[in-house]
C-alpha cells in the first residue's frame, strides 16, 4: 500500500535533482501526497468500505397487560414489548417484582433476534399488590400484578344486569301498578300515587 503511495510521489517528481521551480513541483506532490492520505485512510477505513452504521440499543416499549389477575398459588404470563426489534444475540431484560411473596417472577427474558417481544411467566403467591418491571437500557416498563382480590368488572355493560322492575312484557314498570287509569306507566305524574 505505502509502496504504491511512494511510487506515485516518485511519477510526481520525475526531475529529480532537476532545479524546477516551487510552483512546478507542488501541484505534482499535492497530488502524490493526497494519494498516499488516502491509501491511509482506505486501509484504516477497511479498505474503501464505509464503516458499518451502529442501530440505536432497543429500549422497553410496554409491559402487558398494565393490570394482571391471578388467583393465589396460581400462574399467568406478562409481555415485554421493545421499541425495535432485537438485534443479533437477542436482548436481555431484567426484570423486577416489588414484592416476591406476592408475584415472582424470573431474573431476565430474553427477546429473540429480530422479534419484538417475549413472554415470561409470573407466579402468584399470597394475596396483595405487586409491581414488575421490565428493565433495558435505561428504560423501564410496569404492570400491577393483583393476586386473591379480582378487580371489578367492566363498566362497559359486558354482563347481565340484575333484575331492574320488569314486568313480564319486558317494560319498566318502576314500582307503579297499571291499574289502565289512561296514564302510562313510564311517564311520572306530578301527583303521589
Amino acid at each position: 500500500m505505502y509502496a504504491a503511495a511512494a511510487q506515485a510521489l516518485r511519477r510526481a517528481n520525475p526531475r529529480r535533482g532537476a532545479r524546477t521551480g516551487v510552483r512546478e513541483r507542488a501541484a505534482p506532490r499535492a497530488a502524490a501526497l493526497a494519494a498516499v492520505g488516502l491509501a491511509a485512510l482506505t486501509a484504516v477505513a477497511g479498505c474503501g468500505h464505509a464503516p458499518p452504521v451502529e442501530e440505536p440499543a432497543p429500549r422497553v416499549e410496554a409491559l402487558a397487560p398494565s393490570t394482571l389477575p391471578i388467583e393465589p398459588g396460581g400462574d399467568s404470563a406478562l409481555t415485554v414489548t421493545l421499541d425495535r426489534v432485537a438485534p443479533a444475540g437477542g436482548a436481555v431484560v431484567q426484570l423486577y417484582t416489588s414484592n416476591a411473596g406476592v408475584a415472582d417472577v424470573p431474573m431476565n427474558v430474553t427477546v429473540a433476534t429480530g422479534v419484538r417481544d417475549a413472554a415470561f411467566a409470573v407466579l402468584g403467591g399470597g394475596k396483595g399488590r405487586a409491581t414488575v418491571t421490565a428493565a433495558l437500557n435505561a428504560s423501564t416498563a410496569v404492570a400491577t400484578v393483583v393476586v386473591g382480590n379480582p378487580p371489578p368488572p367492566p363498566l362497559d355493560g359486558g354482563g347481565p344486569l340484575p333484575d331492574a322492575g320488569l314486568d313480564d312484557s319486558g317494560d319498566a314498570n318502576h314500582g307503579f301498578s297499571d291499574s289502565g287509569g289512561g296514564t302510562d306507566s313510564n311517564t311520572s305524574s306530578d301527583s303521589a300515587p
